[in-house]
């Protein structure tokens, strides 16, 4: 992988909530290309010894979750710039203190005409407003903004775990060899890792090339990246201010009484890059480069998808391998289980007369 090019390519990939899904495609299309072209054959997840490991092996289940069950506590979570944050706050006020958005007619009347079949109160409301003198809309500039100042803080303390605590993914390694991915992912060796073929697309049967699995009557959408290793974490400001609007707009109506649906608020708010939560997580500290980690992000429309902490997609492996330590009854049930499907039996070696520290494969009868 060109890390440059794969880098400059996820930063420009800015898909604004505003555009059709067909349209979003399409500017993703020269990442997912790229992302295509570097995708190994083969992708190993490591897993220990466990019922629910055994099931999912049997079902061809892989299994996603949030960002905050992962073993490293910076996992897709939001970074920001507080300083800038608080310059963006101020540049919402022209140099007189008056909130800009009170201070335009037109946004007025867009607003009002927005609200007129959603909320009617609120569309008089605006009406009215457009009537009041420079000095009551000085005031009311004011009197908003003591509210961001009081809301702001509370709202910016809670964004950070946000993305961490929705974004679900399932990781994978491109190597089988590492001693390090069989201590830490595979219980000192005494688990077992799954090799998985991904240019095949999710499902074997898979003919679209945004995937999608069904989930209830919701499709659900998934996608294959590698992941990033940089020293410094990934910058996230703008994204995190337009969270902060986003929860401002909606508490203060929610302070008066008025629920507004969500389509209002993406309209209102408007969400300047659907795949922010994506690049967020695939960002990660040098420490964990020899992983050398993918991972497949999954999400839903589906409500009940969106409040579950875990979920799954179907993919049919295509190899299992056992760790050096596998148990002879955890051995057996997983050959069973590889027997019933078609799919080969590896076992994990070392190399006692080389010099590197590196494992080996080695095919086993049936």
């Amino acid at each position: 992988m060109d890390k440059k090019t794969y880098s400059k390519l996820l930063d420009s990939t800015i898909t604004p909530a505003w555009l059709a899904l067909e349209q979003q495609e399409i500017i993703m299309n020269p990442l997912t290309e790229y992302v295509k072209s570097i995708l190994p054959n083969k992708l190993f997840r490591f897993r220990e010894c466990s019922e629910l490991s055994f099931e999912a092996l049997y079902h061809d289940q892989i299994w996603v979750s949030a960002g905050k069950f992962m073993n490293d506590d910076y996992d897709a979570r939001i970074y920001y710039d507080d300083q800038k944050i608080k310059q963006n706050m101020n540049e919402l006020y022209t140099d007189q203190g008056m909130l800009k958005v009170l201070e335009n007619n037109d946004t007025l009347d867009r607003a009002e005409e927005a609200f007129k079949n959603i909320i009617p109160d609120m569309a008089m409301a605006l009406s009215a407003f457009k009537q009041l003198s420079g000095i009551d809309r000085q005031a009311m500039s004011v009197k908003f903004k003591e509210y961001i100042n009081t809301h702001s803080s509370r709202i910016l303390d809670f964004i950070p775990e946000v993305v961490q605590n929705t974004t679900k993914f399932a990781c994978f390694s491109e190597t089988i060899k590492s001693a390090m991915m069989w201590g830490h992912y595979a219980k000192n060796s005494t688990g077992f890792a799954v090799a998985y073929d991904f240019t095949t697309g999710l499902e074997d049967q898979e003919q679209e090339s945004y995937e999608k699995v069904k989930f209830n009557n919701f499709p659900k959408y998934c996608s294959l990246f590698p992941m990033l290793y940089e020293n410094k974490r990934y910058d996230a400001t703008d994204y995190v201010f337009y969270m902060l609007k986003y929860a401002l707009v909606a508490n203060a109506a929610r302070a008066n009484r008025y629920m507004l649906p969500q389509q209002f608020l993406n309209a209102v708010v408007p969400c300047p890059d659907t795949f922010m939560g994506t690049k967020i997580a695939l960002h990660k500290s040098t420490e964990w480069r020899p992983e050398r980690e993918w991972r497949l992000f999954c999400s839903s429309f589906d409500p009940e998808f969106n409040k579950k902490d875990h979920s799954f997609v179907v993919k049919r492996p295509i190899a299992v391998y056992l760790g050096r330590k596998i148990s002879s009854i955890n051995e057996k049930m997983i050959k069973d289980i590889a027997c019933e499907k078609g799919i080969p039996v590896y076992r994990m070696q070392m190399k006692e007369q080389s010099g590197r520290y590196e494992l080996q494969a080695v095919r086993q009868k049936k």
